[in-house]
Order: C-alpha cells, then sequence, then structure tokens
C-alpha cells in the first residue's frame, strides 16, 4: 500500500512541475484535463459535491434557492450537478418552456458566485420524438445533438462548467454507446457525435462520458475511447449486487491511473450509510471525483442525502457531510479550495 500511494504522489507532483511546459494551445487558465488528472489554472483539481435534481421532471425546478447552493457549500462542496431536459430546454418539442434556459442560467451564475463548478447534466431525453415523453431512456438521440449544440453555444466561454453529455447509457453495445446506431428501430447517437457537436461549437469545456449498464460499467471504454480533448469517464455505483465494491476495480478503478474518473451519481437505498461511506473512501484513495445523490428530500428509495429543505442530512447525507467537511479543512489549510488532498501519514503506513 505504502509504495503505490508513494507512486502516485510522486506522479502528481511531477505534473505540476512539468505542467507550465506541457500545456495544450486551448487551455487559458481555465478547467481542463491532462492525462488522469484536471487541472484549473494549473492547480490539481478534486472535484467533490452534490447532485441537485428537479429541472429534469419541472422546468423551473423545485425549491431551487441560493440557501440551497450555500448550504452545499457549507458542507464543502466545490462542485453542483444539474440534472436537465432536453424537452423543456428545444424550442421544437411540446414540452419546450420559454423560461428554462433562463432558469438554468440563473442556478449556473448562483452555483458560480459561491466559487463552485457546475456539471450541466443530461439526464433526460425523448427517444428522437419532440411530442412524446421525455425521460431517462437508454441512450442520446438525434433531438440531443440540438440540445447540444445550443447550450455548448451557450456556455462555450465558461469553462467552469462542465458538460456531462448522456446521464445513465443502457446499452449493451459499446459500438453504438460511441458511434450511435440503429437499435430496436430507433435511432440513437453516440458519445463522440455529442463530443463532436459540442467542440465544433468551439467549446472547449471538459466533458463527461458516462459508462453502460445504468452509467456504471466502464470496463470496455480502453477500446472505444473518444477522440479528443478534456475528457473525463463517469460512473454511478449504487448498493446493487452486481455493483458491489469488489466489482469497482474492474468496472472503472483501474482506468483511474490514465484517465479522470468521475462519479456522478452514488448513493445507496437502505437508509444506511455503509456503502456510501465505503465509496468515498474508495473514491478517496483512486483520487476520483464525485458528485453524491441526491440533494432533494425524499424517502430511502430516492436516495436523499437530505431529510428538509434545511439541509438537515440523513443518515448517508451526514457521511457525504463528513467527508466533505473534512475536504473543505484541508483544503483551507492548504491555502487553496481545488487541491488535491495528500494521503494522510496514516494512509501512507496502511
Amino acid at each position: 500500500m505504502y509504495s503505490l500511494v508513494y507512486i502516485r504522489i510522486l506522479i502528481i507532483f511531477i505534473g505540476l512541475i512539468n505542467i507550465n511546459n506541457n500545456l495544450q494551445s486551448f487551455v487559458d487558465g481555465s478547467l481542463y484535463v491532462k492525462g488522469p488528472y484536471l487541472f484549473d489554472k494549473g492547480d490539481l483539481v478534486l472535484l467533490r459535491g452534490i447532485a441537485r435534481p428537479s429541472l429534469e421532471w419541472w422546468p423551473y425546478g423545485e425549491k431551487l434557492s441560493m440557501k440551497d447552493y450555500q448550504n452545499m457549500k457549507d458542507w464543502g462542496s466545490n462542485v453542483v450537478r444539474l440534472s436537465l431536459n432536453q424537452d423543456y430546454w428545444l424550442n421544437t418539442s411540446k414540452h419546450y418552456n420559454a423560461d428554462y434556459k433562463d432558469t438554468i442560467n440563473t442556478q449556473v451564475e448562483m452555483i458560480k458566485s459561491l466559487g463552485m463548478y457546475v456539471i450541466l447534466d443530461l439526464h433526460w431525453s425523448d427517444d428522437g420524438d419532440l411530442q412524446g415523453s421525455p425521460s431517462q431512456k437508454i441512450m442520446a438521440d438525434q433531438n440531443s445533438i440540438q440540445f447540444w449544440k445550443e447550450l455548448a453555444e451557450t456556455y462555450k466561454n465558461d469553462t467552469n462548467v462542465v458538460f456531462e453529455m448522456y446521464n445513465e447509457p443502457m446499452f449493451k453495445s459499446w459500438y453504438i454507446w460511441r458511434n450511435g446506431g440503429l437499435f430496436k428501430g430507433k435511432k440513437y447517437v453516440g458519445m463522440q457525435q455529442l463530443l463532436d457537436t459540442i467542440r465544433n461549437t468551439g467549446a472547449n469545456n471538459v466533458v463527461i462520458a458516462n459508462g453502460m449498464r445504468w452509467g456504471f460499467d466502464l470496463y470496455h471504454v480502453k477500446s472505444f475511447l473518444l477522440d479528443g480533448y478534456n475528457i473525463m469517464y463517469g460512473t454511478h455505483p449504487y448498493n446493487f449486487t452486481d455493483k458491489a465494491s469488489k466489482y469497482w476495480d474492474h468496472h472503472f478503478g483501474d482506468l483511474s491511473e490514465k484517465f479522470p474518473i468521475i462519479a456522478t451519481e452514488f448513493g445507496e437505498f437502505t437508509c444506511e450509510s455503509v456503502y456510501t461511506e465505503e465509496f468515498i473512501d474508495y473514491a478517496d484513495r483512486k483520487g476520483i471525483h464525485w458528485t453524491a445523490w441526491g440533494w432533494f428530500p425524499k424517502d430511502c428509495l430516492f436516495p436523499s442525502l437530505i431529510v428538509d429543505w434545511d439541509g438537515t442530512p440523513s443518515k448517508s447525507g451526514k457521511a457525504v457531510k463528513h467527508y466533505l467537511s473534512k475536504f473543505k479543512k484541508n483544503n483551507n489549510n492548504n491555502n487553496n479550495n481545488n487541491n488535491i488532498i495528500p494521503p494522510s501519514q496514516e494512509d501512507l503506513l496502511d
């Protein structure tokens, strides 16, 4: 354990020493990816925060407020993930809402005003039918291309905003995941098409490509890597038997040595915190970024991090809050809110 952690520390600091000589031409002192790491103005960044749902099922969101985001910041978050619905955004959709873009932008500006990053997640789509019912589908569709074209145009000059291209792909075909294709008579678009759409607007924002099986599985990504830059790969660990900790290395953890990995959702449906704590400890050892699901007071099956709109944590929420408070304390001691927390002496001797 000692040697592995020590080697990882050396790699991080070697990267810091060489960073000024190796930046790609598109980097302008903003959020960017280099190797398996995320940087902002040359400083290593580890994203740790909260997923805030409701803009996917209601165009105005539910109970969205500065108080919400301030509570997340007070917990120790440096990023907030917002779940979106392409049909509220697109003016050709039956579900279009003329206020939706302004509502999103208001949230983005509030979050940024508190010094946090923003992840905009395409959570719900429509299977290519703008007259249908949007929800979580098995993959992005043709209308997702127009959504990302417009959203990327809107935020391409703000690299503190990260684009999560599709919430939870459910395909078993990695070819379709990457390149798109027909499945059961419906045409889906792949992650490469979404990424190309974003880049064609001139947007250099960091993007997240989530894996298969409800976003969890990244094992075959190494054979279907996306072409481009500023790419993170995403996973969604929940406490199902096929997503237990014994599968983490195989399905996403081992990739963290080569690519930046982020769990844009994780949690458990048992009103406990065992899985949550286990994942947070694992992510800490691996340098995996995360946003915990979800800041919305519902029941354990949601699952919820809070029990009321005052931000009172649930049992799993207490685990998340406890870790974030340590994250915040370490960063404050380092005089840099974005530094990766080095392993403790106890970790080195483990």
